[in-house]
């Protein structure tokens, strides 16, 4: 709840930079490893405590308080939301893009604000699947979203020119 307006900022900011530079964007079709210099300190990671159902009530709340604005949003994600689910990787990306088309086309900073509902279900969802799994296998599970998003960044760049 402390970093909405952070949360706001930091991706009105990012659908701002992808719009003005994308016609650079077929030139970023590959994410590259890159070096690490220094000595990588492993500290031991402590344990979040993190309220589950809070974050899927405070999803399906914010959801129905502006349901009339989620037309560009497939119904069955809402559909999760409104069944207090989370969201897995691949509806979470088709979220994010299909906000950025409607963005991209209004400029609407309540299409970011509008992000919140599924933000929230996102990480419950990141939760419920990382519940009995290692720092290391959940770290793993963050590059599999990352390349959800490598995937589905092609359907999008094909509905991007349409």
């Amino acid at each position: 709840k402390h970093l909405v307006g952070m949360f706001l900022q930091v991706v009105q900011t990012l659908f701002d930079l992808i719009i003005s530079n994308l016609d650079n964007l077929d030139k970023f079709k590959d994410i590259e490893e890159i070096e690490v210099y220094g000595n990588q300190i492993q500290e031991k990671i402590e344990d979040i405590v993190v309220d589950l159902n809070g974050l899927k009530t405070k999803a399906r709340q914010t959801l129905l308080e502006n349901l009339q604005h989620f037309k560009y949003i497939p119904e069955e994600i809402v559909g999760r939301i409104l069944s207090m689910n989370g969201l897995n990787a691949e509806e979470w990306a088709e979220v994010v893009f299909q906000s950025l088309l409607s963005y991209k086309k209004t400029k609407d900073k309540n299409i970011v604000l509008n992000l919140l509902p599924f933000y929230f279900a996102r990480v419950a969802g990141f939760v419920e699947e990382t519940l009995d799994m290692t720092t290391e296998q959940a770290d793993k599970l963050i590059d599999k979203q990352l390349e959800v998003f490598e995937t589905k960044k092609k359907d999008f760049a094909q509905r991007w020119l349409s």
